[in-house]
């Protein structure tokens, strides 16, 4: 087929009835995720693109299990009981998490997550923000009162004087 017919087949009439109308690109998103995960772009593939390809969108149609078991069939290889029960097995456990992740109530619970992660974030930022009370070498206010020590001396004080007299036996 030439590059004109080709664009025809995605740009005809049938082809802009079939997409039209769709209002988000999530599916495909979804499927070019699954295809970059068995064909990533940093690795080339010189003869397994095309089977590569092939079983990632014939897993993103049927599922797990389904293209395992598909694949086997079509190549005549004989599956054990085991094999089978592994493969419906992986099947339900997909199925299931799908519908888990579609249910209203799992979508509900994410917004709400969503939403007091964002409340949390807006919180700590503006927190971020307050002039902080806290100055460098400075002693909480109850400790370095000079009225709670006797004599009047701040620790602070008395550390400085006993760090010079100990200077001073050091040096003699």
């Amino acid at each position: 087929q030439t590059m004109p017919e080709i664009l025809l087949i995605v740009l005809g009439d049938e082809g802009i009835e079939k997409t039209w109308g769709l209002s988000t690109t999530q599916s495909n998103e979804a499927a070019n995720r699954a295809l970059s995960s068995r064909c990533p772009q940093n690795v080339k593939f010189s003869k397994s693109i095309t089977a590569r390809v092939g079983s990632a969108i014939l897993t993103w149609n049927n599922g797990p299990g389904d293209a395992q078991r598909k694949i086997s069939h079509r190549l005549g290889l004989p599956m054990s009981r085991g094999q089978k029960r592994y493969h419906a097995a992986e099947q339900k456990r997909n199925t299931y998490s799908q519908r888990h992740r579609r249910s209203p109530s799992t979508q509900t619970r994410r917004l709400q997550q969503d939403a007091k992660t964002r409340r949390d974030k807006l919180k700590r930022r503006q927190q971020a923000q307050l002039p902080s009370d806290y100055k460098k070498h400075q002693l909480d206010d109850s400790s370095s009162s000079s009225d709670s020590i006797p004599g009047g001396e701040s620790p602070d004080k008395r550390l400085r004087r006993s760090v010079r007299r100990d200077h001073k036996y050091h040096c003699l």
